[in-house]
């Protein structure tokens, strides 16, 4: 006849902090790789809205509430709007209300250091 090994013991105090720091250690290193991953998407998705100028040309990856601008060639098929004018310290699209040919405007308001504060006034590329 064949007998079962006997069943562990009971885990010392030290045995389950061990095991309990491990565990912290993980959603900690899971979480800083996260964040990370975060940021480096950010960046690989830079927005070329700062370096939008009159004359270029762009399509919005993002939604009509947060644009993510990609400048294009204004001969690429996938432009979708071409900039007429870019007004400094444009901070609604008001600044583009007496601009000839202007169908829509963009505008960023620079709240962080380094951003500046501009309206591009555009207009659909037909």
């Amino acid at each position: 006849m064949s007998t079962l090994p006997p069943l562990p013991g009971p885990e010392s105090g030290a045995h389950r902090l061990l095991k309990a720091r491990r565990r912290l250690l993980v959603y900690v290193a899971s979480l800083a790789v996260v964040v990370v991953a975060g940021i480096g998407i950010k960046a690989l998705m830079k927005d070329d809205t700062e370096a939008l100028k009159a004359g270029d040309c762009f399509r919005n990856n993002g939604t009509e509430d947060e644009p993510e601008t990609e400048r294009l060639d204004c001969s690429d098929k996938n432009a979708e709007y071409k900039v007429i004018k870019v007004v400094e310290d444009g901070v609604t699209s008001l600044a583009c209300s007496d601009v000839p040919g202007s169908t829509g405007a963009l505008s960023q308001f620079g709240t962080r250091a380094g951003e500046k504060t501009f309206a591009i006034c555009f207009r659909t590329v037909s």
